[in-house]
């Protein structure tokens, strides 16, 4: 509900009601049950779907982007209504933490939920690196509990903590960047089956369609 409104999303289209107007509104049980559990960003969590995070970017005016495409606003475009059914990966841009920060969604490619999210900052000086990442790991040391695991490179590092089997946060310095990812297992799962599937399924129409040329 917002400024007296009540927001529904149908087969990715966003609807509104006067709050006077509506007796009741019914959480969808399913779908919360899928999140509960997950990993939290801000105002996002896994297992929100598609309807839900373009409901959520438009309620917060988040400037939601559909992978690839690239724009210069920095307010919610409905535009984005019309990848809702195909799109696997949404972007925006925003500030954390006083830099300049890129979040990607990733979603399921069939029943199009969150299984994944990351916060990228790049440009970073070398001494600006080694900052954040400190100040980056004593966050998420605070929420999640020791480093799990550290694995070193010349070049980078990727540090894991892991609060139960389910969720994985990972921290990886790149010079000149650095990305937060959070994983939710469980549905990373999901989206491989999926994707399985969906290739399965090509292919066997491709041999039904082409298998007579040979």
């Amino acid at each position: 509900m917002k400024q007296g409104r009540v927001f529904c999303s149908i087969n990715g289209q966003i609807i509104s009601f006067d709050s006077n107007d509506v007796l009741e509104i019914k959480q969808n049980k399913a779908r919360e049950k899928v999140k509960k559990g997950g990993f939290k960003f801000d105002i996002w969590q896994s297992g929100m779907d598609v309807e839900e995070i373009i409901l959520t970017a438009r309620q917060h005016d988040i400037p939601l982007l559909n992978y690839g495409i690239i724009s210069i606003s920095k307010r919610f475009n409905p535009v984005i209504y019309k990848y809702a059914k195909k799109t696997t990966h949404f972007y925006y841009r925003t500030k954390i933490l006083g830099r300049h920060a890129t979040v990607d969604l990733f979603l399921t490619p069939r029943s199009k939920v969150l299984h994944t999210l990351s916060v990228s900052f790049n440009g970073l000086l070398a001494g600006q690196t080694k900052e954040m990442t400190d100040r980056l790991s004593g966050i998420l040391s605070s929420k999640y509990g020791p480093v799990r695991k550290i694995d070193r490179q010349l070049f980078w590092q990727i540090r894991t903590w892991q609060p139960n089997s389910r969720i994985s946060v990972e921290l990886k310095w790149v010079t000149g960047s650095l990305t937060v990812t959070y994983k939710d297992n469980r549905l990373i799962e999901l989206k491989e089956s999926e994707s399985k599937r969906i290739k399965h399924r090509r292919i066997q129409k491709y041999l039904t369609k082409d298998k007579h040329k040979f």
